[in-house]
């Protein structure tokens, strides 16, 4: 609850003068950033509608906001448990005619331990610190709970037989797909994830009629995505950029479809990988850090994988909510895996949000049919009280592990130096260390970490004019006049350097310099 806004946060909340002033229809019309001067191509309207609710109340006082987040997490963790309590017993509870075979576990305490654990597990996992800690990781939070509420809405108007309450729920279903997608852009997903629902859990018959009885039901949605991604690629491109997030730099943004969907599979392993040890967590991590493209772990991936789709086959009937968890991950997963287009970093702790309750759903199916193998009643209770012990264990585990790193969000300098032990080449972490050293009065160790990120890669005007106020500000005028005109080589229309670098040449009484200066700023 102590941390501190910083990073995207700025750019969000701090500096932004829509969300400060409750400009609604500035939300509505302009980028996310559009409040603070710059431009990007995420249209969140409804992510800045909540940040500038939380103004109204708290101010810019972050206690408030990190609360927000958590509830909102709390309740998601609430929603998943009743999605899939209801999705697990749906036989039992709606009395559909069912096949006993297509009921998961026909117990009550089965029912509530497979709903219970996943919830469970998201709850406290520490991969989610990403998403809760960090208050412009609330587009993660709230994009989750509209959808959530969207599928359950779905959900009840799918088993409702009153017309005027099945208007009610389809009604809710597409205001809270409609919010879902003004939140985060991964919200597309969630018409995938409604035909899941019903081919999974609410038709019977053929593949065919599966598939037509849920095309009838889901024809609205969809045709609310068309036209969401027709404006996404018109009205709402600000950036006027096709296939790639702004600011997507470097080797990695231009790879082909075939290199980054090797990069998928070396990144869906690193994911099994935290989701079961979740230690070294730090934000953007890097190709490089996968190792080599082309390596043994693609194959590992892919074996991973293809085990976890023949389980889904081969206990379809047993038990349907491996295959049905197997598609959430992968569903959910699939808008920021780079396949489809192209993302700023091929991972992010972030992206499994969502994703890991199928994973975990998954995981907890497989467990309790393993447990259903064993006949011996002795050998049950011995498992069931191991399996006990063991989830306790990992309970804590995940526990520890999030309250520690609950602390490396706690203040930017904290976070940038954590973020540098795991990734030194990173010229953003080494850029925003400099800023945030250069904000706490840490001049000199500032203007080091502006000459490491031009090192790494020299393409930002902005660090060559924050590294000129650095020397400036230690009196080190003649090189800051030199990263001030560096600055303006590089974007010969970025205001700020000019008006520094004239505020410099007044400074030292150089006229001449000064005038020929303020010829040069652009006008706008």
């Amino acid at each position: 609850f102590g941390n501190r806004f910083f990073w995207d946060d700025n750019d969000e909340i701090v500096n932004n003068v829509y969300v400060q002033h409750f400009e609604v229809g500035k939300m509505f019309s302009g980028s996310l950033i559009s409040g603070a001067g710059q431009t990007t191509n995420y249209y969140r309207p409804v992510l800045l509608l909540s940040y500038a609710l939380d103004y109204q109340l708290w101010g810019l006082n972050s206690f408030g906001f990190n609360l927000v987040d958590v509830l909102l997490h709390i309740l998601n963790a609430w929603l998943i448990f009743i999605l899939f309590y209801l999705l697990l017993s749906l036989r039992k509870n709606f009395n559909t005619p069912r096949p006993a075979a297509a009921a998961i576990h026909p117990s009550r305490e089965g029912i509530f331990l497979l709903a219970f654990l996943p919830a469970l597990i998201f709850l406290i996992h520490p991969l989610n610190t990403e998403a809760v800690d960090y208050v412009a990781g609330r587009a993660d939070v709230l994009c989750a709970f509209f959808g959530l509420l969207s599928l359950l809405f779905y959900l009840n108007y799918s088993q409702a037989k009153d017309k005027k309450k099945k208007i009610v729920d389809y009604s809710a279903t597409v205001l809270f797909f409609i919010l879902s997608l003004l939140t985060k852009e991964t919200a597309v997903v969630l018409p995938v994830l409604v035909v899941l629902l019903e081919l999974v859990f609410l038709v019977d018959g053929s593949p065919w009629n599966r598939i037509k009885t849920a095309a009838k039901k889901t024809w609205l949605l969809f045709g609310i995505l068309v036209a969401y991604l027709v404006l996404h690629l018109t009205i709402f491109n600000f950036d006027h950029i096709n296939g790639a997030l702004a600011g997507c730099l470097g080797d990695y943004c231009s790879y082909g479809i075939f290199k980054r969907s090797a990069i998928f599979l070396l990144a869906a392993l690193n994911y099994f990988q935290l989701l079961f040890l979740p230690l070294g967590l730090h934000m953007e991590r890097a190709v490089a850090e996968f190792g080599p493209i082309f390596s043994w772990k693609i194959f590992v991936a892919v074996a991973a994988i293809i085990l976890w789709a023949v389980a889904a086959i081969v206990f379809w009937k047993k038990e349907k909510g491996i295959a049905f968890g197997f598609f959430w991950f992968f569903i959910i997963l699939f808008p920021s895996s780079g396949i489809a287009a192209k993302v700023l970093y091929p991972t992010y702790e972030h992206f499994l949000y969502l994703p890991m309750v199928g994973f975990w759903l998954a995981f907890f199916c497989l467990i309790f049919i393993l447990f259903d193998r064993f006949k011996n009643y002795r050998t049950k209770i011995l498992l069931k009280r191991i399996s006990f012990v063991m989830l306790i264990a990992c309970v804590i585990f995940f526990a520890v592990l999030t309250i520690r790193r609950n602390r490396d969000w706690h203040d930017p300098i904290t976070f940038y130096e954590n973020n540098l032990k795991y990734s030194p080449q990173s010229f953003i972490e080494h850029t925003n260390l400099g800023i945030a050293y250069d904000e706490a009065g840490r001049v000199n160790e500032a203007i080091a970490q502006y000459r490491t990120a031009i090192t790494i890669a020299d393409f930002y005007p902005q660090v060559h004019y924050d590294l000129a106020n650095s020397l400036a500000e230690t009196k080190q005028y003649d090189e800051a006049e030199k990263e001030y005109l560096k600055a303006i080589a590089m974007d010969p229309g970025f205001v700020l350097p000019h008006h520094n670098l004239y505020n410099l040449y007044v400074y030292l009484g150089e006229k001449d310099k000064a005038d020929k200066i303020l010829e040069q700023i652009p006008k706008k």
